[in-house]
């Protein structure tokens, strides 16, 4: 086998004990927080799915709709 065919292992990085340990601090605190706020709304509102985002931007009244509404307004009055 040739030097050209033979895979070159990859470079690593060295990453010091202390940005270790920091990055495992992070996720930890992050991954807890996480963990905290599923619990907290789990127990609040006894759901784990997530809520539904956004919606349908472009619904308006057409002219039956504030028809419809007009009148059961003035039924009410």
């Amino acid at each position: 086998m040739s030097q050209q065919n033979k895979k070159r292992k990859p470079k690593y990085q060295k990453i010091s004990l202390q940005i270790k340990n920091q990055i495992i601090d992070n996720v930890n605190n992050k991954a807890a927080s996480t963990v905290q706020s599923i619990i907290k709304v789990f127990d609040r509102e006894n759901r784990i799915a997530p809520k539904s985002r956004g919606g349908n931007k472009r619904s308006i009244l057409n002219k039956q709709h504030k028809e419809f509404l007009e009148a059961a307004i003035e039924e009410e009055l």
